[in-house]
């Protein structure tokens, strides 16, 4: 999914907290397009460990002393890079986590859901999710950001999900809610940094991974309590 770099109306950070002047004309905002669209391919290709300047420029055409004009350093380049891509995946849980989308939904079936939704939608980014996770633990910036968007992802999920708290048989419904929420998030989460095979050599598919994530989610909310 492409995203204009320009906000959104209530976006997590403003284009002033990145250190980017904002273009002010069409032909600036396709150059600031570009160097957008190769940062990311360069991120993807490379990491960050091989991220430069000097290689953006090549790839989107635009002078290295413009880019510098729009980012006045690397990393903040480096932070519209991560904004762009938390925005499109944000746009992606607005529109996937929409609570009217649970209509008529039965409780196993809501919760089976939501789950898989939220963990599809860090599968299908996991390339991107990659590069910024490891990078959140050396720079302020993007941890500060990614907790906010992240956030963001654990209200639509419990929003969703408090639709069945009355069904739910722990003592604390929303307690619940907020443990399944980080227990889904920090296993997927996992996977993406580590692989599937890190902490157990038996290899699992992530469709197996999700469906059986979802399951235990299942149980979780709505089994008797020991």
């Amino acid at each position: 999914m492409e995203v204009s770099f320009l906000p959104r109306d209530n976006p997590a950070v403003r284009i002033s907290d990145l250190e980017i002047r904002p273009p002010q004309q069409a032909r600036s905002q396709a150059s600031l397009e570009r160097v957008l669209q190769a940062g990311t391919e360069i991120l993807l290709e490379r990491g960050a460990e091989g991220f430069t300047v000097a290689e953006v420029s090549r790839r989107s055409g635009v002078s290295i002393g413009a880019i510098y004009t729009r980012a006045p350093s690397k990393d903040a380049l480096i932070h519209a890079l991560h904004h762009r891509a938390m925005e499109s995946l944000d746009l992606e849980a607005e529109q996937e986590l929409a609570v009217d989308g649970w209509d008529g939904v039965p409780v196993v079936a809501g919760i089976i859901k939501v789950v898989s939704t939220v963990s599809n939608l860090m599968l299908r980014h996991a390339k991107i999710i990659g590069v910024f996770m490891p990078l959140a633990d050396v720079d302020k910036e993007i941890r500060v950001q990614g907790s906010i968007y992240s956030r963001r992802v654990a209200t639509r999920f419990a929003e969703v999900l408090g639709r069945y708290r009355d069904e739910f048989t722990n003592d604390d419904p929303d307690l619940a809610i907020e443990m399944c929420f980080r227990l889904v998030y920090s296993a997927i989460a996992r996977r993406i940094m580590r692989g599937e095979t890190f902490e157990s050599g038996t290899p699992v598919p992530s469709e197996v991974f999700v469906r059986e994530l979802a399951d235990a989610s299942v149980a979780y909310l709505t089994l008797p309590r020991a």
